[in-house]
């Protein structure tokens, strides 16, 4: 290598980020920070609202997820739970800011995202960076599919 000659800079990938407000979701948590963390959530900022479940407990157990648990006085304060979602939401943008990230995914513990990618295997189709990567410097928002999840009784 010469000295002389600059070295090609690959392009910086998309930092992302997540948020979610979570009340007793033990049951969908594992699944749905570790599918995020696969495809390409590198910080989860995780708001426990009046849990009395194992939910905080589960997401305190990975070690990329920041979890704040919500003031129950606090929390009731809200008429509508979509305002205090919202609150939450500022939080971690500014949280995500600061901690510069590009983007901020904003879903329910019961919701995948997906980046839709034309790829071989699902979790490169499912990967989100390679479609930030795509994104225009001007675009604000991208709106992503999600699969939701639905739970299902067997019949009798």
């Amino acid at each position: 290598m010469w000295p002389w000659k600059k070295q090609p800079t690959l392009p910086r990938r998309p930092r992302l980020a997540m948020v979610a407000c979570v009340r007793n979701e033990a049951s969908w948590l594992p699944a749905f920070l570790r599918y995020h963390h696969a495809v390409g959530v590198e910080k989860a900022y995780v708001y426990c609202d009046r849990c009395t479940d194992a939910s905080e407990a589960i997401a305190r157990s990975f070690p990329w997820v920041q979890v704040f648990r919500l003031d129950p006085e606090q929390a009731e304060q809200f008429v509508y739970v979509s305002d205090l979602h919202c609150a939450c939401m500022n939080h971690a943008r500014a949280q995500a800011r600061q901690e510069g990230f590009d983007w901020l995914l904003t879903i329910d513990p019961d919701e995948f995202a997906s980046g839709n990618n034309l790829a071989a295997s699902a979790i490169e189709r499912a990967h989100l960076l390679p479609l930030l990567e795509r994104v225009k410097p001007e675009t604000i928002q991208v709106r992503l599919p999600t699969w939701e999840v639905v739970p299902m009784r067997l019949s009798a």
